[in-house]
């Protein structure tokens, strides 16, 4: 999200308080409706639908009769087929909203962890009626954004060699720091709103241009991470065994291609005064400049230039660096790792630290 006023009168100490209150208030209210309304809807749709809520493998079956009978397959294939266009259309047409609204579709599914119930198609779980045309050919295919488990691979994994258990710390971690991110975010945009400034530079904007965005990528990181290794959420759930990790990482590339977007208008309205800034600050995630360069390499040479110049761009840089990261993800799924209890298990399933 991006700032565009002018001036710079000083801001008081009561009305950054009040501003700091707003912040927090804004994203609690954020974070409560991410819970609380998948909890609403899926009462409302077991109600509505009176379907069947624990498993067995006659359920399992009553699952497919009622894809059929309600010709919720042709829904899926047509639903994920309007999504990606949303999409599409978005960032050709420089319509951020439509992206925006494509992202939040993709992650949805997500969101069917909470769920009340523990069937594929009750609750809030029958969102993935989104991704039946993927679930049809395997649900391991839900797993192939699966490489956004390395950083949290990189950190468990040697603490878990030195005897401590440090996985629902970065889960905890990732979740309270992306809303924090996002908190700082937010205040920086109320407080250069009331200082009329003309590109927010200050505070949090000096880590990353797009702060909120990067809040919402690091808490749905942390959400997903939780979904995916907290056992309460699998014993007996069909729909909670499906890896959450490929919408994840499409909702995650759409937020990527957002901020792109925002990027063309900034400079266009902005001009020098935006380029400067953006020579100074990191475009999302603050990463050393070495690696911000090896990261860039692919969309330098796919573009021929170092930064996208039209929403066309866009979409190429987006669908260049989703395929990559799928790509990446395939080992995990060909070769089922981690093996046995999956990321449950993980590190204390893969060697040295594996029983036996």
């Amino acid at each position: 999200m991006r700032i565009e006023t002018a001036g710079n009168p000083r801001t008081s100490l009561s009305t950054l308080f009040i501003l700091s209150v707003l912040a927090v208030i804004f994203a609690i209210a954020l974070a409560f409706a991410s819970v609380e309304l998948p909890r609403l809807a899926s009462s409302w749709m077991i109600e509505t639908f009176d379907f069947p809520g624990f498993d067995s493998g006659r359920q399992v079956e009553e699952s497919e009769v009622f894809i059929q009978d309600h010709a919720l397959r042709m829904a899926g294939y047509a639903g994920l087929s309007i999504v990606l266009l949303l999409i599409i259309a978005g960032l050709v047409l420089d319509h951020r909203r439509l992206a925006a609204v494509g992202a939040i579709a993709l992650f949805l599914p997500v969101f069917g962890h909470f769920a009340a119930s523990m069937f594929f198609l009750a609750g809030l779980g029958m969102l993935r009626v989104l991704f039946l045309p993927i679930l049809d050919q395997s649900y391991r295919l839900m797993a192939l954004g699966e490489v956004a488990f390395v950083p949290y691979m990189a950190v468990v994994y040697p603490f878990a060699v030195l005897g401590a258990d440090v996985r629902d710390t970065v889960i905890w971690g990732a979740m309270i720091g992306g809303m924090a991110v996002f908190i700082a975010g937010v205040l920086t945009w109320f407080m250069s709103r009331i200082n009329s400034e003309g590109v927010a530079v200050a505070w949090v904007y000096r880590l990353s241009r797009h702060p909120q965005y990067l809040g919402w990528l690091v808490w749905s990181w942390g959400l997903m991470l939780y979904v995916s290794l907290h056992s309460e959420l699998y014993h007996f759930k069909i729909s909670y065994g499906v890896p959450s990790s490929l919408p994840w990482l499409l909702s995650s590339m759409t937020i990527v291609g957002v901020a792109l977007s925002e990027e063309l208008a900034m400079k266009r309205r902005r001009g020098e005064a935006y380029e400067e800034y953006a020579r100074t600050a990191p475009f999302l995630v603050p990463l050393p400049r070495p690696v911000s360069r090896i990261v860039a390499a692919p969309m330098r040479l796919i573009l021929g230039k170092p930064w996208p110049g039209s929403g066309g761009d866009i979409l190429c840089v987006v669908g260049l660096y989703t395929i990559l990261l799928i790509l990446l993800s395939v080992p995990f799924v060909v070769f089922q790792w981690p093996p046995v209890s999956g990321w449950y298990g993980f590190p204390y399933n893969v060697p040295p630290l594996a029983a036996g």
